[in-house]
This record gives structure tokens, C-alpha cells and sequence, in this order.
């Protein structure tokens, strides 16, 4: 009797205990935490978010949106939308439900920085009220190299767990917020399979209406997804809030802003090549770095990448640091090399390829100061060049980065 109880009291309240269990098999605070402890350590890095400007892409839904947002203006951000997608009950004109939106730019314009902003902010809610919301997960495209990796195996992924129930259950009770960043970052080659992938995340998107859905893309076309829902491009650093971004993102604000505020003073054109919230970042770097302002916006990421490898190897006497430009020179013309010319828009690596290539580097240009292999990937995964973005693989932080040892890097050095 006690045993029929209790089945029958479990299910009479299955709509409270599932989630429960849910939360708990994929380490719900564990997961949280991590969210939180990372962004919070990139705060420590002298790094302060910036909410910058959006605007209405142009599409069938752009009068409605500009209806929205009337009162806002040219003072629309990113944030301000997601306070409404996150309401789950605008419905647009065409009965679509105000909940899966689309923002694009161009390399480096913030994307990335503006969902990991919002995810944070959704973990410290979680934190505060424990058990109460959805789960923010933002998977990165650029992890995706095979049409298997599914949105579900993706999700489990990143969710640490084999559950595949679980996850399923997740989407179904519309207990997650669900960030797919980079769409143009797909490392499949096949264009017909890519497309084919796309289709599928298509979809899914689509088919699970009441999920809150955020991607992030380049462009607008028919390499993207969801052309015909609310689009929004980010437009970048503006005269307005360049100093706020200045004083936020620099040890030494006051000589910073002098030197770019004066160089966009001789010439108003230069302030295009800091709407890039990326090339500023580095800009400031350089300049921190005691470096000359570069006259052109392609020698900044080159300038940047110079400038913090002198400081390492001067400042900090690091006796790798004069083999990293060249070392990646040649991991990256290895690269291109066993893809037989094949040019993606970055580079994703393996740890174990790239022990490799550190040790053809050192043979080949038969180095007597040949340096610990792990230490200097440490070294260059410190500095901000690289980054790890899946188990053992890496990828430059950029591909303002990724281009410059491709196309400009040797014929500097």
C-alpha cells in the first residue's frame, strides 16, 4: 500500500519533481557557478561590458519593430530587446511569437561579448533564486565540424551530461534559454552538407515555438538561418561612448583617451576603424604598450599581436615569447598546407596537432632553446591569442588574428 502511495503521490506531482530531478542530473548549480566564475574572472582582466547601439535590420518586420522601439531610438541596445523576448507574450503582427531573434555583425563588433553578458546575468539570477528560471546555454558554432553534432548532442554537451532524456525534456518543459553563436563559424566544408546542417538547426528552432532562441550570425543571406525573424545588427563603438569604453577597458584611461581622441581629431575617418569593439581593445593595448597609433585599421591586429609578445619578452624576460609570432606563422601555413589551400574564416586545431607542429617548428628551424611545448601554449592561450573552444581544440580568439599570420605576418618579420 505504502509502495502504490507513494507512485501515485509522485505522480499526481510529476509537474514539480521532474524538473527538480532535471536540475539536479545535469549539476544545475555546479553548471551556474562556472558561468559565473568565468565572466567574473574576465571582469578581474581589466575588462568592463559595454552595451553598445543596435539597429533594426531591414526585412518584413522592420516597421513593426521600429513601432517597438520608437522611444528608444538610436538608443536601442541589445539588452533592451532581450528584456522583451525574455517576457515570452509579445506577439507580432504575423502571430509570431517575439521569442527568437537574430543579431549580426562583423568580426569583432561584440556578438559573442554581448550574449556571455547576458548569460551571466541569467546565471546570477538562477543563483539568487535557486531553482526558479531557465537554464542559459549558449553553444558555439564553430565547435561544429560534422552534420552528427546535433542541437540536442551539442546541448548535452555543454550540459555534461550522456541523459540524452534529460536534455529532451529540457526543450519539451521549455526550461532553457538556448544562445547558438556564430553561425557562420561552421567548420563543415561540404557546402551542400552545410546547408543541409543549417536546415536542420532550422528546424528545430522552429518547431520548438515556445523556446527563446538567440543566434548570432555575420550577414543576413542564404548562408544563414532565420532570415525572416527580428534582426538586428550591432553598430558598434560611437563617438558617444568611446571614452566610457576607454575608462573601462585600460590601465592607463587618461593617456589612452588623449592619443585616440586627438588622432580622431586630425582625422574624423579613423573613428570608423574603432566602432570594432575587438580593434579598439587591441588599440588601447598598443598604446598602453607605448606603440605608435597605427595609420591604417588592418595593421592594428598586427600591431597588437607585436606589441604584447615585445612586452612579454622584455618586461617579463619569457624566453618562448620571440619564437610566437613565427612558431604560429608556421602552425598556420601547416594548417592551410594539409588542407590543400582550403581557406576557412579560422583555424580549429587539435592539442595534439598542434604538439606536433611545435615540434616540426623546432626541428626544422633546429632550435637550441627548444621550450616546453604545454608552456608555451599556456603562454599563448594567456595572452589572448588563442583559445580552447572544445575538448583538446583550439582556435585564435579572432580571425583578425587567424588572417594576420595567414596573409601578413611574414612579410613583416
Amino acid at each position: 500500500c505504502m509502495f502504490y502511495t507513494m507512485i501515485e503521490t509522485t505522480y499526481k506531482h510529476k509537474e514539480k519533481i521532474i524538473p527538480l530531478f532535471i536540475r539536479k542530473e545535469i549539476s544545475y548549480k555546479n553548471y551556474t557557478n562556472k558561468i559565473i566564475e568565468d565572466y567574473e574572472t574576465k571582469l578581474g582582466q581589466n575588462f568592463t561590458y559595454i552595451p553598445l547601439n543596435i539597429e533594426i535590420l531591414q526585412n518584413d518586420l522592420k516597421h513593426e519593430l521600429e513601432n517597438l522601439y520608437e522611444d528608444l531610438g538610436e538608443d536601442l541596445t541589445f539588452e533592451d530587446v532581450n528584456k522583451d523576448i525574455n517576457q515570452n507574450e509579445i506577439m507580432l503582427n504575423n502571430d509570431m511569437l517575439f521569442n527568437k531573434v537574430k543579431l549580426i555583425g562583423y568580426a569583432g563588433m561584440g556578438k559573442t561579448t554581448t550574449i556571455e553578458n547576458i548569460i551571466y546575468k541569467e546565471a546570477l539570477k538562477l543563483k539568487d533564486n535557486a531553482y526558479i528560471g531557465k537554464i542559459p546555454v549558449m553553444i558555439e558554432m564553430i565547435k561544429v565540424s560534422s552534420k552528427e553534432d546535433t542541437i540536442e548532442s551539442l546541448l548535452a554537451k555543454k550540459l555534461n551530461t550522456t541523459n540524452m532524456l534529460v536534455i529532451k525534456e529540457l526543450i519539451k518543459r521549455n526550461m532553457i534559454n538556448l544562445y547558438i553563436d556564430g553561425i557562420n563559424e561552421i567548420m563543415i566544408s561540404n557546402n551542400q552538407e552545410k546547408r543541409e546542417y543549417l536546415n536542420k538547426i532550422e528546424e528545430f528552432i522552429i518547431i520548438n515555438n515556445d523556446l527563446k532562441v538567440v543566434i548570432t550570425d555575420r550577414d543576413n543571406n542564404e548562408n544563414s538561418i532565420l532570415n525572416d525573424y527580428p534582426t538586428f545588427i550591432l553598430t558598434g563603438v560611437t563617438r558617444k561612448n568611446i571614452e566610457e569604453f576607454i575608462n573601462g577597458n585600460s590601465t592607463k584611461p587618461e593617456i589612452v583617451n588623449e592619443k585616440i581622441l586627438s588622432k580622431i581629431d586630425e582625422n574624423p575617418n579613423f573613428l570608423y576603424a574603432l566602432k570594432n569593439p575587438f580593434m579598439l581593445k587591441n588599440l588601447i593595448t598598443i598604446i598602453e604598450c607605448n606603440k605608435e597609433i597605427p595609420e591604417y585599421e588592418d595593421d592594428i591586429a598586427g600591431e597588437f599581436l607585436k606589441a604584447i609578445v615585445e612586452r612579454e619578452r622584455v618586461i617579463k624576460r619569457d624566453y618562448k615569447a620571440p619564437h610566437i609570432l613565427r612558431l604560429l606563422i608556421y602552425v598556420v601555413g601547416r594548417y592551410i598546407e594539409e588542407k590543400n589551400g582550403d581557406i576557412d574564416s579560422n583555424m580549429v586545431i587539435s592539442y595534439y596537432k598542434l604538439m606536433d607542429l611545435f615540434n616540426e617548428y623546432c626541428d626544422k628551424y633546429k632550435r637550441n632553446d627548444r621550450f616546453d611545448n604545454d608552456e608555451m601554449l599556456d603562454l599563448i592561450v594567456k595572452l589572448g591569442i588563442l583559445k580552447q573552444v572544445d575538448t583538446e581544440k583550439y582556435t585564435f580568439v579572432d580571425e583578425c588574428y587567424y588572417n594576420f599570420f595567414l596573409y601578413t605576418a611574414s612579410d613583416l618579420l
